[in-house]
């Protein structure tokens, strides 16, 4: 293969995407949109007017050429927003929120939206069959159909986008033309290739994922979150180059453009793509190349199985350690059975990828819109004790009583998201679809339906709740202090919360004291959380939707903490009024006093198989507790016990407290210092300074 080495054009692709932003030209890129606007708008069929208006686009932005790059996909990224902007100009037309859905939301209880993002297309039917392959199957589909309905309509759009695409990849192939250098004439054959037929070779392969990548994610607008199984999609590719004579060299070569191509794209929380539980050649190659570039995106799923080798797990705990840590643990087993769990079956549950941070999806089969609600659990718990000291309500006799008044508030606001979301999803025929993502649906195209409309086999919504552990050390404290010890009156404690605890230092010191707290392996703490997500499944999994499909729970908060605990009282475990909650399954920080072990049997106490969008544990261990190969053999059997014990997913950091602190204070020393924050990987230094003394106060028991 005939391209410059890597490291001559690694620094020119570097942040190329902002440098061509840059260089759009506003005038016309808003000329663009108008006419991209008014072919939507000609349509009966949403779908068909978005085909029409990605043709336009497809066939009219202004192109960029990086002489540096063998991939070339670069264009008019003002246009790119296009899809959005659309889409929030006719969303906004004819929907407003409710007005509770409006009130829980503005003081962060709730967030209740669509969600058009966290998809991924059939990587391997594409890959497989490539753009004329969907073209032709449209095209056939089409002439069975009767003109003018909706079926019609569907295929129509389809066939009209992949064909564009196609000319996409033939235009940037002729901008190509006139560019000296080696990658301009290695990107510009493998773009003709793309273009007339399924891709042969691992770098055509490759295009093809950049073509469509950009098509789905910024000409469609519906943000694409996964790359699929990359050592399993690839592998073909890469046997068939091995055999026609590419040496290993040049394979490894290729990665490392494709690997840092994605890097940058510097895409919001990060792109991921899945690692095999039982690798290949290809795994080990790609982790290697990974972590030479020394990149924090991607970012990787590592599947863990039975029969996932130890190499495989020392690999990956080894580049951790060197502080590359851009990886999240995912628990093969479980993921299949909480995927059962909401009606999918198992033959499709068997293939599925993560999409997002965490969440698990059917390939091919399910559109599982991963993030359409949020419930901040500790509001519930506020929301009584403001009633109480309002006079709204009166202060409840027994705990039980209380505790019914806190799950009642759950209920509530679980019940007004799900009536907002569906009121959303019932309206996504009329401004939302994605012919692009739904040629590559098996299901979608065998029923002529756009999958936003319900054309996959599975098209289920979530709602992740989060802050449990704040909200199980504040019930408890609760049960205790005001219930059991009488320390206080309910009312009283209503009174300090609003206070934000002022002039009761002693008894927050006492409660910050009390022994049940989760994350500790403590009984009552770890069995009041099972319970709250036994609760929390029963409320949620299975709740019809608004688009034929179900609701998934979730137990991860990303960085939702940091904002909604703004709006938020102080809490009765101790926390003050703005102080983030805890986030996803971890303790609340400094609580988990029994160190790794003792937060790990807390979050085993709960039922995995019963979190089927996902649930993450956070881990930090100090470096001097895992070196040498006798650490790695600690951290994989930290892995295996909290696997065994049915953990969903578990992701480490490998830094200590002081060093943390020491990159606060000199940032420009410790500028590369990586770290795996929510679920995905920064630069500790690029952090605001709450966020980095919340993952301090995280590791305060390292």
């Amino acid at each position: 293969m005939n391209f410059t080495p890597f490291d001559v054009s690694r620094q020119n692709i570097d942040r190329q995407y902002e440098r061509y932003s840059a260089a759009a030209n506003k005038e016309r890129s808003e000329e663009l949109y108008k006419k991209i606007r008014a072919a939507f708008d000609t349509e009966e069929y949403a779908v068909l007017g978005k085909a029409k208006a990605n043709e336009v686009y497809l066939d009219g932005t202004e192109l960029f050429i990086n002489p540096y790059d063998i991939f070339a996909d670069l264009c008019d990224s003002d246009v790119m927003s296009t899809p959005i902007r659309i889409r929030k100009e006719i969303y906004s037309s004819f929907h407003k929120k409710s007005g509770e859905a409006r009130r829980l939301s503005n003081i962060g209880a709730i967030f209740a939206n669509g969600d058009y993002s966290h998809t991924m297309p059939d990587w391997e039917k594409l890959l497989e069959v490539g753009l004329t392959g969907i073209i032709t199957e449209a095209g056939e589909r089409l002439s069975r159909c009767e003109a003018g309905t909706p079926e019609a309509a569907f295929y129509e759009a389809v066939k009209i986008t992949y064909e564009a695409t196609a000319r996409f990849a033939l235009r940037l192939a002729s901008a190509l033309e006139s560019t000296e250098g080696a990658n301009a004439a290695f990107a510009k054959e493998n773009l003709k290739a793309i273009a007339s037929r399924a891709p042969k070779t691992l770098a055509e392969a490759m295009q093809l994922y950049f073509i469509y990548y950009f098509v789905q994610q910024k000409v469609d607008g519906a943000a694409l979150r996964s790359l699929g199984e990359i050592d399993v999609l690839l592998y073909p590719f890469y046997k068939s180059d091995l055999e026609r004579g590419v040496s290993e060299g040049e394979i490894r070569e290729l990665f490392r453009y494709f690997l840092f191509k994605w890097n940058s794209m510097r895409v919001e929380a990060n792109i991921p793509f899945d690692i095999a539980a039982e690798p290949n050649e290809l795994t080990y190659l790609i982790l290697d190349e990974y972590t030479a570039l020394d990149v924090h995106d991607p970012k990787i799923h590592v599947k863990v199985s039975g029969k996932t080798p130890e190499r495989l797990i020392k690999t990956v705990f080894r580049s951790i350690r060197d502080g590359k840590n851009s990886f999240v643990f995912i628990n093969d087993k479980v993921i299949k059975e909480a995927l059962v769990g909401i009606g999918i079956d198992p033959a499709d549950a068997e293939n599925y990828t993560l999409i997002g941070c965490y969440e698990p999806s059917a390939v091919g089969k399910e559109l599982p819109c991963t993030v359409n609600g949020k419930l901040s659990l500790p509001h519930a718990i506020s929301f009584v004790m403001q009633d109480i000291k309002s006079g709204k309500i009166k202060a409840p006799e027994t705990f039980e009583d209380f505790s019914a008044a806190v799950f009642a508030n759950i209920d509530h606001m679980a019940e007004v998201a799900i009536t907002e979301i569906n009121t959303i999803e019932k309206k996504y025929p009329r401004f939302m679809c994605a012919p692009s993502m739904s040629g590559t649906y098996r299901d979608a195209m065998e029923r002529g339906v756009d999958v936003y409309s319900g054309g996959a086999k599975y098209n289920n919504s979530s709602i992740c709740a989060y802050g449990v552990a704040t909200f199980v050390d504040s019930m408890l404290a609760v049960r205790r202090a005001v219930y059991e010890e009488k320390l206080i009156s309910l009312t009283s404690f209503a009174d300090v919360l609003a206070s934000n605890w002022q002039g009761e230092s002693a008894l927050r010191q006492k409660i910050l004291r009390f022994p049940e707290k989760y994350g500790r392996g403590n009984i009552e703490a770890d069995k009041y959380a099972k319970d709250l997500v036994d609760y929390l499944s029963e409320t949620i999994n299975g709740r019809e939707n608004g688009r034929g499909g179900v609701y998934r729970l979730g137990l991860f908060s990303i960085d939702w903490i940091f904002k909604s605990s703004k709006t938020l009282d102080a809490t009765p475990d101790g926390r003050l009024f703005g102080e983030p909650v805890s986030k996803n399954l971890c303790s609340v920080p400094g609580m988990d006093k029994n160190g790794v072990t003792g937060l790990m049997r807390s979050a085993m106490a709960e039922d995995h198989t019963k979190i089927p969008n996902g649930a993450v544990l956070d881990v930090a261990l100090h470096p001097t507790s895992v070196s040498g190969d006798e650490g790695l053999s600690v951290m994989h059997s930290l892995l295996n016990t909290y696997f065994m014990g049915g953990g969903f997913a578990i992701q480490f950091n490998v830094v200590s407290p002081e060093t943390l602190i020491a990159a606060q204070n000199d940032p420009e020393k410790y500028k590369n210092l990586q770290v795996r924050l929510c679920g995905w990987n920064v630069y500790f230094c690029d952090l605001e300074r709450e966020v980095q003394d919340n993952l301090i106060a995280g590791m305060k028991n390292v």
